[in-house]
């Protein structure tokens, strides 16, 4: 199942941006309803209520472009990647975050809604941010 946020634009650079997402310790506050958080530049744990602790990790960076985190849980057996696309618009940027998570076909029917609210509201979170710092 693939989810992807909508297409933000920020005003801001690609630079502004990606350097927000490729530092975890600035994450906290993008990612919602968050408890013990706990974080490193390039790794970060946390729980949500109701999935239970998470772990992220940053697997790959192409300057100002892409970002990709692993993220592992005890409830699914494979790691997931989150990937974070950004494209320079001269003073703009746009931001799209993106998953592909194989789940069986019950599961995923349940986990679509919020999987699509969670990315939707990384991609604001992440624009507010960036925006207020700018």
């Amino acid at each position: 199942m693939n989810i992807a946020s909508d297409i933000t634009t920020i005003h801001a650079t690609a630079e502004q941006v990606y350097t927000l997402v490729t530092d975890c310790t600035h994450l906290e506050h993008q990612i919602p309803g968050v408890q013990d958080w706990v974080a490193g530049t390039k790794q970060c744990g946390f729980t949500i209520p109701g999935a239970g602790h998470i772990d992220m990790s940053i697997q790959q960076e192409e300057p100002y472009s892409h970002v990709m985190y692993a993220i592992t849980n005890a409830m699914t057996p494979q790691s997931v990647e989150l990937h974070f696309y950004i494209t320079a618009e001269q003073e703009l940027s746009t931001l799209k975050i993106s998953t592909d998570i194989n789940l069986p076909f019950m599961v995923a029917q349940m986990m679509k809604g919020p999987l699509q609210k969670f990315v939707n509201t990384l991609a604001s979170q992440i624009k507010t941010t960036v925006e207020s710092r700018h």
